[in-house]
């Protein structure tokens, strides 16, 4: 009866792994190149190579144009991941850009962002809570997701910005 009982359980081992990797063949997953890993919490879009950080905004702009512009970032490609370490990410300078230049992060393509836990991966546009709808320092909105972008954000906070129309 021990040699049945183990043959029915190698046959129902058999029967789950094919029917696994058949579900794994038929269902299609989304890949991601090499994931590009931000380095520092400087909020910096210089290109040149030399001074080794990749920050949150280089790193966006590589997956933006799906290249290697910003050196000192992995080059984007289709489906990007930005690994980001747990720092506090404050973005700096001004509103009215489209480009991913200043002020809010703009993300044009397919993106996974993936920080190492919400309570120590944070993306602020400002440095202080907005009060009666007012943020001081804010200098933007946080994230500006263009149309046809499809953006998949997991484990980052994300605060301190305005809307589109101004207020925090």
């Amino acid at each position: 009866a021990k040699m049945k009982t183990k043959a029915q359980r190698l046959s129902i081992t058999m029967i789950v792994l094919v029917a696994m990797v058949g579900m794994a063949l038929w269902f299609p997953r989304e890949t991601h190149a090499s994931a590009i890993v931000v380095n520092t919490n400087l909020d910096e879009l210089n290109g040149t190579p030399g001074n080794g950080n990749c920050s949150l905004r280089e790193a966006i702009s590589n997956a933006n144009n799906d290249n290697g512009n910003q050196a000192d970032c992995n080059a984007g490609s289709v489906n990007d991941l930005i690994a980001l370490p747990g720092w506090t990410y404050t973005l700096t300078g001004s509103s009215g850009d489209d480009n991913n230049v200043s002020g809010d992060l703009d993300i044009q393509g397919n993106l996974t962002i993936a920080g190492a836990g919400s309570g120590i991966t944070i993306i602020q546009a400002g440095t202080s809570s907005p009060v009666d709808g007012t943020c001081l320092d804010c200098v933007d909105r946080v994230l500006h997701i263009q149309a046809g972008a499809e953006v998949s954000i997991n484990n980052v906070m994300i605060r301190y910005g305005k809307g589109p129309d101004g207020t925090a």
